[in-house]
């Protein structure tokens, strides 16, 4: 009980207060916070929203890419983590996301996927979610030290 005191925060631990306090069993604290906080369309719809949220990216993307991008993968492994397939296969988080793009990474987006998604093997929100990684990767892995040396410049 007490290690569940100590990792609860913020909304989690408001929600089951009261049963901390008292002696209530661990069980009916955690059968409280799935009732609150496991479904998973709640999960999904507030990652949703969250993605809607999210700026524009702008053609200087590569400030931006990584963060952007785990965000998408973490969104995507949710939707895998609850069992909601159907998801994956929905094109209003696929339109949400790609309005989010700048023309670059479109570009970039059209040449990378025209191929898989004809052939109709993956959904298009894996493959827009493993574009946006290799994309992160490339830039994290070749941009940092010029975006440093240019930043180094500027001041």
């Amino acid at each position: 009980m007490w290690r569940l005191r100590k990792c609860l925060r913020g909304a989690a631990k408001e929600a089951v207060s009261a049963l901390l306090v008292s002696a209530s069993s661990p069980e009916i604290i955690i059968s409280t916070l799935k009732l609150r906080f496991g479904n998973p369309e709640y999960i999904l719809s507030k990652l949703v929203y969250d993605i809607k949220k999210l700026p524009p990216m702008s053609q200087d993307y590569h400030k931006e890419i990584v963060s952007f991008s785990v965000k998408i993968q973490n969104f995507t492994g949710a939707v895998r983590a609850v069992g909601r397939e159907e998801y994956l296969q929905g094109m209003s988080v696929v339109s949400v996301i790609l309005s989010k793009l700048p023309t670059v990474l479109l570009s970039r987006w059209t040449d990378y996927s025209f191929i898989p998604i004809t052939e109709g093997k993956e959904s298009r929100l894996v493959l827009l979610s493993d574009f946006l990684k290799e994309e992160a990767v490339k830039v994290s892995t070749t941009s940092n030290t010029l975006l440093c040396t240019y930043a180094q410049r500027s001041t």
